[in-house]
């Protein structure tokens, strides 16, 4: 066997034994973290000398964490559950998730 056959032979191996795991990992999403939707407020970007674009910010209160996330529309006073990757948190909305960038997030600090 060549080392070219012996390559692609544990590549194939190796993609056979992780996708099933990962397909698996995806239908058990976890929401940990939960928190209220406190607030919303407008944001204006300039991009060049014409083009203004106003953006809805909305405040996501958490014991330990104030975010300020865009996306998606959300109702003020609800609760949410969530998890978060990297600079982006998915909401958990029954059997589907929205996606949010994280635009600021602000630790609070307890007395």
């Amino acid at each position: 066997m060549s080392v070219r056959e012996l390559y692609m032979l544990t590549l194939a191996l190796f993609v056979l034994t992780a996708l099933p795991a990962g397909a698996s990992d995806k239908s058990k999403t976890k929401y940990p973290e939960h928190g209220m939707v406190t607030a919303m407020h407008t944001e204006l970007h300039r991009w060049g000398i014409r083009r203004d674009v106003e953006t809805q910010v909305y405040v996501l209160l958490t014991e330990s964490k104030e975010y300020d996330i865009t996306g998606p529309a959300l109702d003020i006073g609800s609760e949410v559950s969530f998890r978060q990757e990297k600079s982006w948190l998915f909401i958990q909305d029954g059997h589907k998730e929205h996606k949010y960038w994280i635009y600021r997030a602000h630790l609070i600090a307890k007395p």
